[in-house]
């Protein structure tokens, strides 16, 4: 995974909102298909076909905003940052050094009631390889007090190029804090039952009432850091953290997700103080 969210940040990717995909929407992936076309090499089509699949795996949600710019995220937390533009309506372009250029024809599907319910991208690069995304109206992270999909909530996923400095590292460890703090918000508003992990890369292991760090957290977390002596130093950061917290701040009988909150929250104002 760790390679993947390197070429992601590495990526000169291009997506078109078009005039029928707005801006503001977001959308999950329901579905992709990818085909070989009379030119496509067989060998290439099995590269493109791991790099496409981990793209656009079933239910990453990617959105678009004003200025031309779509933000994608996956249920195992790779995030990539898309710059786009359009030609005429309907038509869609996505090109990458690694992915080649595609050119979508994009079509929506609306229900009984008008409104939004596919949005299919079908089209093929310039080396034959066809390929196919159904995407849904995303709805899972609708929530007005944070946009959880946007790049300033998401930055720090994007594993840097060069060491950091200890203000760099406890910056990122901040923007991750901030992340899962706005994530178990929206959980307990909207009263989901459950919530999921893995997107939010988490060194932490979640327990009824008590939160702690992986005994593997040094080796999951290296993902989103230069090396591993700045993992260590992230660490350290949460580890005096958990110990500032003190007494668990949660009451038994209510969600789990309120001392998440809680203590999360404690973390990143003792970091915010150091």
């Amino acid at each position: 995974m760790a390679r993947y969210l390197l070429l992601f940040a590495t990526f000169l990717l291009f997506l078109s909102c078009g005039k029928k995909s707005k801006e503001n929407q977001a959308f999950s992936v329901v579905n992709v298909s990818m085909a070989k076309g009379s030119v496509a090499d067989s060998v290439y089509v099995g590269e493109m076909k791991t790099m496409v699949d981990t793209l656009f795996s079933r239910h990453a949600k990617f959105k678009f905003y004003p200025g031309d710019t779509c933000t994608l995220l996956t249920k195992s937390g790779n995030f990539a940052l898309l710059k786009g533009f359009h030609a005429d309506e309907g038509l869609v372009f996505l090109s990458s050094k690694d992915l080649g250029q595609f050119e979508f024809n994009e079509s929506i599907e609306r229900n009984d009631s008008g409104e939004l319910d596919f949005v299919s991208f079908s089209g093929e690069n310039e080396k034959g390889v066809l390929l196919k995304i159904l995407a849904k109206p995303e709805q899972e992270y609708a929530y007005d007090k944070a946009d959880l999909l946007d790049f300033s909530h998401n930055w720090w996923r994007i594993k840097p190029e060069e060491k950091e400095s200890e203000e760099q590292i406890k910056q990122r460890v901040l923007a991750q804090l901030t992340y899962m703090i706005d994530y178990f918000q929206l959980v307990e508003d909207k009263g989901y039952r459950a919530f999921e992990l893995p997107h939010m890369l988490s060194p932490f292991r979640f327990y009824q009432y008590g939160i702690g760090l992986k005994r593997e957290a040094e080796e999951n977390f290296s993902i989103i850091f230069y090396d591993m002596q700045d993992t260590k130093i992230a660490l350290n950061f949460l580890k005096r953290g958990i110990e500032s917290i003190g007494e668990y701040p949660s009451e038994k009988g209510e969600r789990y997700t309120l001392g998440y909150i809680r203590s999360l929250k404690k973390i990143k104002h003792f970091l915010e103080l150091i």
